[in-house]
């Protein structure tokens, strides 16, 4: 992922900090800016779409020095410079009032101290590593390797990426480099890292405002928030899905900007989430694409995934490299989605919430709720040299971040988990990004709203009639109902869907996984494809069942073939597990052959 990438030391650095240049550059046409003064590098790779000025900018005493990776907005002419003069003029808690998706690195010349700040989310994931007195840092933490780290694995983070589907904290997969926190400032200054939130995710409620005043806010800021950020005369690509948070994106487009705006949406031609993105799309006069997913797309570039990602991404959502040639052929900008249903809907709380009545009972049901492998299923998957200590580690891990999620109501409390927990970018970013639903006003007024009246979709849907009418009759994926059917309606919507998922899963069972009945529902269908596609059967089997894999040194390879055969006669669901299994063996592949150099699996194509 381009980004900007730097080296603090006091020894001669070039030849590292070309090296983790070469490896950001996924293209052979992405642009480089350097920065060297001694032993300090800084270089900012990137497509010359966002801020394509040089950099990096100084201040007029040649003392401070900026890079900028990302966009601010309102838009300015040169928004590094812009940051700079903010720099000098309030400090660095100028950045507390910024909106966009960024990175920003300030080097004091005389004070020789560094400083780097993403935005409120992370958008951009960046990673740093302090080895001696070397301290390194960079949009991939495998470019970090490039300076000599030992390339050893982070037992705890494994823990907790099978443990959850996700590595908790600041983990990453390699021992000794760490991940940045959203909304947080990073200083290093004379060998020493301190980090300092400026912002967080937590639901400060306020039942003085109406429910009509909240949808009002809420629909002004988002229109506002939205039509700002494509205010210029780029291109834009977004996914569309039969969801609402893309569909809440389109209806807030003016028509002046629609133009410059496409539509794309994965899946087989007759799923649901592509009939429905498609009614959206022509409703609002969209261009609308849609691409295949297939096993093949999967098994073609389960390896670029692993390898772009660092396995914050399992080789499930590797198709989006099946349709990138095409996309950045008519497009400069990737719109991505924000977490809209956690902000305003009350997902994941109605669930997990069912019985429970205190927080200890909440800490028990959201840490089983929120398992992969559970502790048991833990044990038997890793082998006794490894087990002892990882079932104690991932209960660890998981209370710290309860606590930092923690909220006197039940309600925030889990949207306050599943935000900083679910809610995380990957470092795949192969085109400009922007995230206009993430607009700073309009997260605000959102996070002011009680719980009372986020659940079942109350606010959204709402939210949604208010914003386009027209768009609220299309049906909602999830119920398959327009969202102004009343909310006893929504609930059997919902639970019909669930019961027919449950008695297809019944019949596979009973017929021991010979009978496996279509599924049009969503988009992708990896349960399916490892019972009835042969293909992708086969090279599942291959990668996490090979005599010769990486993963057998950690885990139990019987354990793993009972997975398949439970999966494939239809006893159990076991697809997701499969995927993470076999998106770890590629990342013991990848990055942790001690004998070979970090290869770039992924091919370069030209310039456009």
């Amino acid at each position: 992922m381009p980004g900007i990438v730097g080296i603090f030391s006091k020894q001669d650095e070039r030849t590292n900090f070309n090296k983790m240049i070469d490896l950001l550059k996924h293209e052979n046409w992405y642009k480089t800016d350097k920065y060297e003064e001694g032993n300090i590098y800084i270089s900012r790779i990137h497509f010359g779409v966002f801020n394509p000025s040089s950099q990096p900018v100084f201040n007029q005493k040649r003392d401070i020095v900026l890079f900028l990776d990302g966009k601010i907005y309102p838009g300015t002419e040169n928004d590094a410079e812009f940051c700079l003069a903010s720099y000098e003029k309030n400090g660095i808690e100028f950045v507390k009032n910024l909106n966009g998706t960024f990175f920003i690195v300030i080097y004091e010349l005389k004070s020789k101290k560094l400083i780097l700040v993403n935005d409120r989310y992370g958008f951009f994931p960046y990673y740093y590593s302090l080895q001696g007195e070397r301290f390194a840092f960079s949009p991939e933490a495998k470019s970090i390797l490039q300076t000599g780290l030992n390339r050893k694995i982070n037992m705890e983070a494994l823990g907790e990426y099978l443990s959850f589907g996700m590595f908790l904290g600041d983990k990453t997969i390699f021992e000794g480099i760490h991940l940045l926190p959203a909304g947080t400032m990073l200083i290093y200054d004379k060998n020493n890292i301190h980090l300092k939130k400026y912002w967080e995710f937590k639901y400060q409620c306020d039942y003085n405002i109406s429910e009509k005043r909240y949808v009002e806010e809420l629909v002004e800021t988002f229109r506002t928030g939205i039509n700002m950020q494509l205010e210029d005369n780029l291109r834009y690509c977004m996914e569309l899905s039969g969801g609402l948070d893309s569909r809440c994106i389109v209806g807030a487009i003016n028509g002046r900007n629609r133009g410059k705006v496409f539509a794309l949406c994965f899946g087989e031609k007759s799923c649901d989430e592509i009939v429905i993105a498609r009614k959206v799309a022509d409703k609002c006069n969209l261009k609308f694409i849609t691409e295949n997913v297939s096993p093949q797309n999967i098994i073609n570039n389960a390896k670029n995934i692993v390898y772009l990602s660092e396995g914050r991404q399992h080789i499930g959502v590797s198709y989006f490299f099946s349709i990138y040639d095409r996309i950045k052929k008519i497009s400069d900008v990737y719109i991505g989605g924000f977490a809209t249903d956690i902000l305003l809907s009350g997902r994941f709380s109605r669930r997990i919430l069912k019985g429970c009545e205190s927080h200890p009972q909440l800490f028990d049901k959201l840490f089983n709720w929120s398992r992969l492998f559970d502790q048991h299923e833990i044990n038997k998957l890793f082998n006794s040299n490894y087990k002892n200590n990882i079932n104690e580690a991932v209960h660890s891990s998981y209370k710290v971040e309860w606590e930092k999620s923690y909220d006197k109501d039940l309600t925030n409390t889990v949207d306050n988990y599943f935000f900083r927990t679910r809610f995380t970018y990957s470092n795949s970013r192969l085109m400009e990004f922007s995230c206009p639903s993430s607009d700073n006003a309009f997260v605000d007024i959102a996070l002011k709203v009680p719980p009372e009246i986020r659940f079942y979709h109350r606010l959204y849907r709402k939210f949604m009639e208010v914003l386009s009418p027209d768009l609220s009759k299309i049906a909602y994926q999830k119920t398959m109902l327009p969202l102004y059917f009343p909310t006893y309606l929504w609930k059997l919507g919902l639970s019909y869907q669930v019961g027919k998922q449950r008695a297809t899963n019944l019949i596979c069972k009973l017929s021991s996984g010979k009978i496996s009945l279509p599924n049009h529902h969503g988009y992708v269908f990896f349960s399916d494809w490892i019972r009835n596609n042969e293909n992708f059967s086969s090279f599942l089997k291959k990668t996490v069942l090979n005599k010769e894999a990486r993963m057998n040194e950690f885990f139990d390879r019987k354990y793993i073939e009972n997975l398949f055969y439970l999966h494939k006669t239809g006893k159990q669901d076991n697809s997701s597990k499969l995927l993470f299994l076999a998106t770890i063996e590629f990342l013991l592949q990848i990055f942790f052959d001690q004998d070979k150099e970090v290869e770039n699996p992924m091919f370069s194509t030209k310039p456009l």
